[in-house]
């Protein structure tokens, strides 16, 4: 029975593509298929190999000590299975999410980093959405497990305008299997980190990180996004006293869609900083890495970012361009990702 057979059979659609990869020295075959079921329940699947896992984006398989065909290593970069309705959706899956407003300004969570195992449930309640998410990053070879939680909510009254506030938590331990106190998506970190509510006790074995967001269309044409964070918000005068400084980031981008006829012509710039300490804490493991990549923006931390770009998408062509300023430190998460952060000692 062949595809088209099977979707009338069951009232479903289905995607599949297999491509290759091309770049440099480095070969890469991929395919993906995507079967949606009574346009409710939906399955997906993006597995490549690759020749060589250091040239390719985004890419997290280990290279193997032999090759076959050519090739040494293969992952599984998507997969999952999910159901979803007018009100909400859960999948649960191998990938990576995105969170926050504007496009390659998301700060915590992007798509460019390596996908990671969870589980994704979000509601839709009028104008407002909430998603949480719970997910297994990795074991190091220290012996630590990493897992990653996620809360976000939106408010968004029509096309014009959204608002959104989202806490993203690493925790780590030794061994440390999955902590059922951060399942309730209602909970909050720094609520069950103070009455000592989870499976590994003392403040040092989570952090977590909280994001505003922002998306307002000015008039028609022009769109602001907006991004700030607070990992660490340095209040009291015994914090100061211990040399703790503020973990502090943001992003500003603004859109202008030039008015045509015949083609799609959008000018846009944007401002991004991440300061030195945030995203970096006193014990590696909670450190917002994975596979040794930020989690993130794609420069990870330490640094502050000027881009101006144009993209034109026409009837046979399309044009992308940027051009950009970077000024980086060298604290970085994106070079020492899972380092411990060694505050001053004051004098």
């Amino acid at each position: 029975i062949d595809i088209d057979t099977l979707n009338n059979r069951f009232n479903s659609t289905s995607y599949y593509r297999v491509g290759l990869d091309k770049m440099d020295s480095g070969i890469g075959i991929y395919g993906y298929y995507n079967f949606i079921f009574n346009k409710r329940f939906y399955i997906y699947l993006y597995p490549r190999i690759v020749n060589d896992p250091n040239l390719f984006n985004r890419y997290s398989g280990l290279a193997r000590d032999n090759k076959r065909g050519g090739f040494n290593s293969g992952e599984v970069d998507i997969s999952g299975i999910g159901y979803k309705n007018k009100h909400g959706f859960i999948q649960i899956g191998r990938g990576r999410q995105g969170w926050g407003a504007g496009e390659n300004t998301q700060l915590i969570l992007s798509y460019t980093s390596h996908s990671y195992d969870h589980v994704l449930v979000g509601f839709r309640f009028g104008k407002v959405q909430t998603r949480y998410m719970h997910g297994f990053l990795e074991s190091l070879d220290s012996g630590v497990n990493r897992y990653i939680v996620a809360k976000g909510f939106e408010y968004k009254t029509d096309n014009s305008f959204a608002f959104g506030i989202s806490e993203v938590v690493i925790y780590s331990g030794n061994n440390r299997p999955i902590d059922f106190s951060y399942i309730n998506p209602m909970s909050n970190h720094l609520e069950i980190e103070m009455n000592n509510r989870q499976n590994l006790s003392g403040t040092g074995n989570g952090n977590a990180v909280w994001e505003f967001s922002v998306n307002k269309n000015m008039n028609q044409n022009l769109l602001f996004s907006g991004n700030f964070i607070i990992d660490e918000l340095v209040i009291d005068k015994i914090q100061r006293d211990n040399s703790k400084s503020n973990g502090l980031g943001g992003s500003i981008r603004m859109l202008y869609r030039v008015p045509s006829k015949n083609k799609i012509m959008n000018v846009f710039g944007s401002i991004i900083f991440i300061g030195t300490h945030t995203y970096r804490h006193e014990k590696g493991g909670n450190n917002f890495v994975h596979r040794g990549h930020p989690l993130g923006i794609i420069h990870g931390s330490d640094f502050i970012n000027y881009d101006i770009g144009l993209n034109v998408l026409g009837d046979k062509f399309f044009l992308k361009s940027k051009m950009g300023y970077i000024v980086k430190g060298s604290n970085s998460i994106e070079t020492v990702s899972y380092t411990h952060l060694t505050l001053p000692t004051k004098r």
